[in-house]
Parts: structure tokens; C-alpha cells; sequence
């Protein structure tokens, strides 16, 4: 998997430092082939690497063709008993955050569009 670019790398720093309970912040390559994260400090990971390598951009390209039919894509929020997941689309990708149940998906979206990633 070829690495993303000291800026990419400097985005997801970005992103992290948001909230303390942000887990987790991955970007995805437009052709859903490419996939980069870096997880807070001292986080433990609940799946396994293959699914963000994997599942993460699947789940990307099912939304991303729905535009078609629906209109262009601009997030999708999840709500899991562990975490909260925002799926956001960049103007070259796609950027998934992850965090505490207790985050506030529309404060954290919010906070992804404050700093102008599109």
C-alpha cells in the first residue's frame, strides 16, 4: 500500500486533535485503493486491520455510487454500541472518523468542516 503525502499525514493529525475521544481518522484514496489512519495514542483497535483496509473503501464505493441515482454524497453517520462513525467525502476521497459513543456526531462533523478539508 503506497503511503499518503506528508500534508495527508498531516490532515489526519488534524483531525485527531479535534477530540480526545476521536479513536481513529483513516482517508481513502478516490479510487477506494489507498487507505491511510492513524488511531490516538494508547488506542486499541476493536477490528482487525483487514477491515479497514477492505470493508472501510467497500463501504465508500457503495455510497459514492448511489449519486447516481440520489445525488452527490456528502457524509453518512453510524452509531455502533462502541463507537460513532462519520464517513465524510473529501473533493479526492473520503475521510472516516471514528470515536467515543459520547461524541456528538453533528458537533464532530461540524468541527470536519470548520477546517475547510474539501
Amino acid at each position: 500500500m503506497k503511503p499518503f503525502s506528508d500534508e495527508d499525514a498531516s490532515m489526519l493529525d488534524s483531525v485527531l486533535s479535534i477530540d480526545p475521544r476521536v479513536r481513529y481518522v483513516g482517508l481513502i484514496s478516490e479510487d477506494l485503493k489507498r487507505v491511510d489512519y492513524k488511531m490516538q495514542k494508547g488506542t486499541v483497535s476493536y477490528s482487525p486491520k483487514f477491515i479497514d483496509e477492505v470493508v472501510v473503501p467497500i463501504l465508500a464505493g457503495i455510497l459514492r455510487r448511489l449519486t447516481e441515482y440520489i445525488g452527490e454524497f456528502d457524509y453518512c453517520a453510524m452509531s455502533y454500541e462502541k463507537v460513532k462513525v462519520l464517513l465524510y467525502r473529501l473533493s479526492d476521497g473520503f475521510i472516516i472518523i471514528s470515536a467515543e459513543p459520547s461524541v456528538n456526531v453533528s458537533d464532530l462533523y461540524a468541527a470536519v468542516e470548520k477546517m475547510g478539508l474539501r
